[in-house]
């Protein structure tokens, strides 16, 4: 549910676990993130935070086995 704000008012990455499992047991390398939620915070908060995390998995990329040369994202 988005908020008039721009930001998110609930999720957790606990809602997708078994999707993500699902990938990982296919041989994806696969990070699942949390991010501020409204009313505590508002974009661009959550976008900054996702980018930072974005950043940091394709720096380290190779060290939780994956390659980042072959990395998407979803949001």
């Amino acid at each position: 549910m988005e908020a008039g704000g721009g930001g998110f008012l609930s999720g957790s990455r606990t809602q997708v676990a078994d999707y993500a499992t699902a990938l990982a047991d296919r041989g994806f390398v696969v990070a699942s993130l949390e991010y501020s939620l409204a009313p505590g915070q508002h974009y661009p908060v959550p976008v900054r935070q996702g980018t930072a995390a974005l950043g940091y998995l394709a720096a380290n990329a190779t060290s939780f086995g994956g390659n980042p040369d072959r990395m998407v994202s979803s949001a």
